[in-house]
């Protein structure tokens, strides 16, 4: 990517233009603490990946995050994601001090997307049909979820949340199978 490794890179204004943020693009820029994305659609694989200093982003207009996009973002605290409806693998593995991800139109999560969210306390994806295997895994202050209109749920979705409390799935077809 264009800026691998620019670990002095505190912050970075894009223009109107970018709608696609490419792979690895901001791969282990440790100091980028803001950059704006109101504009991008699409964020490509590993593009933030080990960006250790973005605490919010506000994704309002993505449509498509890859694989392991947000990877080891250990400071990145709060997501929004309003127009997105699927997440990649691992986008949000060890993203250690997420607290909050708001996504109301999210209908899909691929396998192990919130692995090692130690601080991810509550979800409430009110569209979400189906969560493949792994995708809160280890997520160990996950203690409340609602998922009202969920019909599928992989295996071991939940593996490791010990603090896990409260769950609703009214609507569940399929548990602990390969989805």
């Amino acid at each position: 990517g264009p800026f691998v490794c620019c670990t002095s890179l505190k912050s970075i204004n894009l223009p109107e233009t970018v709608t696609e943020i490419g792979e690895e693009a901001f791969f282990g820029c440790t100091s980028l603490e803001n950059i704006n994305l109101e504009n991008v659609k699409t964020i490509g694989e590993y593009a933030f990946r080990e960006c250790t200093a973005l605490k919010n982003l506000n994704m309002n207009n993505v449509e498509n995050i890859n694989t392991s996009a947000f990877y080891k973002c250990t400071s990145l605290e709060i997501v929004t994601l309003e127009n997105l409806e699927a997440l990649g693998a691992n986008t949000f593995d060890s993203c250690t001090s997420l607290i909050s991800v708001v996504a109301n139109k999210l209908e899909f999560l691929d396998t192990y997307t919130f692995i090692d969210c130690i601080n991810l306390k509550k979800i409430d994806f009110p569209e979400m049909r189906k969560v493949m295997t792994g995708s809160f895994h280890n997520c160990t202050s996950l203690e409340e979820v609602k998922l009202d209109n969920l019909e599928a749920l992989g295996e071991r979705a939940f593996c490791g949340c010990t603090k896990l409390k409260k769950i609703e799935l009214p609507r569940i077809k399929y548990l602990g199978i390969t989805v």
